[in-house]
């Protein structure tokens, strides 16, 4: 039997706050009790007085999530995803789905036992023949966010299958303006883009951006085997907008092989994506001193 476990950790906080370094989830242990509601209708809310989350429960996935804030002075209630009718808000994603594909609601912790002071939703998909998947939505006391738990079974009685990109998706409200990746991708974003075209060779979730401040890059790809292959994820480098790339390697601490070997040729793939559309890709041959 095998078991992935995935744990996403959302804090939403939009203003410092003092946490207790005694008490998990960034929370202070203190303020209203963690209450969840079922409206009968398929949805759930989990809220704690500053974060609130409505979850669907049959798809394990939230609909709403609302953070209550006082950066100006005032108490005010913001959400943090996009209305449902443009986009899903927050969902697992990937290409195969454990489970029947339908969850069933359950308690895994009832805050009405323990004083209010945490809750744990569980979300249950079983197969006879296709594993079982597992997500829980959790919350404490005082904690400026919540916790999303995916638990993945595959048992040896399950048919086989193959894991490949696969993760959350987090459909932000324009509030959300800054994006900070690494240090080269470290920016405000500024106009935000409303179309974009697939990434050659690369998961379909992945995009280029054909419009707003950051429009318009170059996807390069490296190989260092005798025949070039440019495949996604294996071969994949970076996406720039400059038109001059330095190719450092690797750079890492404990790294055999600091940059590049000079014993080894490399193959450079580089195609051009903006509002025109993707060009067709251009190969440089780097040989080997």
């Amino acid at each position: 039997m095998t078991k992935l476990l995935l744990l996403l950790a959302l804090a939403i906080a939009a203003a410092p706050q003092s946490a207790s370094a005694n008490v998990s989830g960034g929370s202070t242990g203190q303020g209203p009790e963690v209450s969840v509601v079922d409206h009968h209708d398929g949805t759930v809310t989990l809220a704690n007085g500053i974060v609130s989350i409505v979850i669907d429960t049959a798809k394990a996935r939230l609909d709403r999530v609302t953070y209550t804030h006082k950066n100006d002075g005032h108490a005010r209630t913001s959400d943090v995803l996009l209305p449902g009718a443009k986009g899903r808000g927050n969902y697992y994603y990937g290409g195969f789905s454990l489970g029947s594909g339908v969850f069933e609601y359950a308690m895994a912790t009832d805050p009405a036992t323990n004083g209010g002071a945490y809750a744990d939703v569980k979300l249950l998909s079983d197969n006879a023949h296709n594993g079982v998947m597992e997500v829980h939505f959790s919350m404490h006391r005082g904690s400026p966010g919540f916790y999303s738990t995916a638990m993945m079974t595959h048992r040896k009685q399950d048919v086989k299958f193959e894991v490949g990109a696969w993760g959350v998706v987090t459909r932000v409200t324009p509030a959300f303006n800054w994006l900070t990746a690494d240090a080269a991708r470290n920016f405000f974003i500024g106009q935000r883009s409303t179309k974009g075209a697939k990434v050659p060779d690369a998961p379909h979730e992945s995009t280029i951006l054909l419009d707003g401040a950051q429009q318009g890059q170059y996807v390069i790809y490296r190989s260092s085997e005798g025949a070039p292959a440019f495949t996604w994820p294996d071969h994949y480098l970076t996406a720039v907008v400059e038109t001059t790339y330095v190719d450092k390697g690797v750079t890492a601490k404990g790294a055999p092989v600091k940059g590049l070997d000079p014993s080894r040729g490399y193959g450079y793939q580089v195609t051009a994506v903006n509002a025109a559309g993707i060009s067709l890709p251009a190969v440089v041959d780097v040989s080997a001193r």
